[in-house]
């Protein structure tokens, strides 16, 4: 509890200023699933374990996948178990997320760029991205395709293996790391903060509204 009435003004913006941070309501799903490990690993019971019952209720679209997930791990995965805290580690935390959400469609982009084993060259990266990913629609002159050099530094902010990167390889997990990164976001991460001043009273500002918007009587009710 606050005890000033300036200590409490200050909480109260700050709270605001979090609940209304555009950024962090569009994070990607990389930031996100890294935010739930943290969450979880935060709240361990009385024995400094992570109880079972705190990953379902997390991931809860599928119970049943949750527990397949965690016995694929071979953690606990029964609903009154618990894991070790420092059993949980981000490691097999990756490895949890990849049994419970599968990307086949990842294998598949690796066959057809036609990589060897279970790497992606620079070359092949490079065209993948211009080719598979960037806009055709684009101006080159404006927005010009990816030079193989620009590819290597996307894929030394994904890839973990330092020993591949220096081979100018990439592996399955450093392709899904970059696909849910804020580099494939459908709204670039610096458009987020711009937006018009909406603190005058609401007289002050055009509608920009479909023509339903103001029918009355019985032209509501007509198909």
């Amino acid at each position: 509890m606050a005890l000033q009435e300036e200590e409490a003004t200050e909480w109260a913006e700050e709270l605001f200023s979090l609940a209304s941070n555009l950024l962090s309501h569009n994070m990607n799903r990389e930031t996100s699933l890294e935010k739930a490990y943290v969450r979880l690993t935060l709240q361990p019971n009385s024995e400094g374990r992570i109880p079972v019952k705190n990953i379902v209720r997390m991931f809860s679209a599928d119970k049943k996948r949750v527990e397949t997930a965690l016995e694929h791990c071979n953690l606990p995965f029964g609903r009154s178990d618990s894991i070790p805290l420092e059993d949980f580690t981000p490691d097999l935390y990756r490895s949890f997320l990849s049994h419970l959400c599968p990307r086949p469609e990842l294998s598949s982009v690796f066959s057809q760029q036609g990589a060897k084993g279970a790497y992606l060259s620079v070359d092949q990266m490079t065209e993948f991205i211009n080719e598979r990913q960037r806009d055709p629609r684009l101006n080159e002159i404006l927005y010009p395709p990816l030079r193989p050099s620009q590819t290597q530094t996307l894929m030394e902010k994904y890839e973990l293996n330092h020993s591949l990167l220096k081979q100018g390889l990439i592996t399955l997990e450093g392709l899904s790391k970059y696909l849910v990164s804020d580099e494939n976001g459908v709204i670039p991460p610096e458009k987020l903060d711009q937006s018009e001043d909406m603190t005058f009273p609401l007289s002050h500002y055009f509608i920009n509204s479909s023509h339903n918007t103001y029918l009355t009587g019985t032209h509501t009710i007509v198909i």
